[in-house]
């Protein structure tokens, strides 16, 4: 049987991976995933990711949160 948590983890990592971002906890992580020519933000807890996709990113992070929440008062 699926927990709540295996299906928030995979859709957060597939929000993440589409997004472009990456976990990097300093220098040496963050200057080994960029790419050149793109700005980059912190989110939250080493997470970074391009400028032109944080928002969406925060907005597919809070539905994935919402969803899973559901599924749990669901089941």
């Amino acid at each position: 049987m699926k927990r709540v948590s295996d299906y928030s983890e995979i859709k957060q990592s597939e929000a993440i991976k589409n997004a472009g971002a990456f976990f990097a906890f300093g220098d040496k992580q963050f200057n080994e995933r960029k790419k050149p020519n793109v700005k980059y933000c912190s989110i939250v807890a080493g997470l970074i990711c391009p400028q032109e996709t944080a928002q969406q990113l925060i907005k597919d992070l809070r539905d994935v949160k919402k969803a899973a929440i559901a599924k749990k008062k669901s089941t």
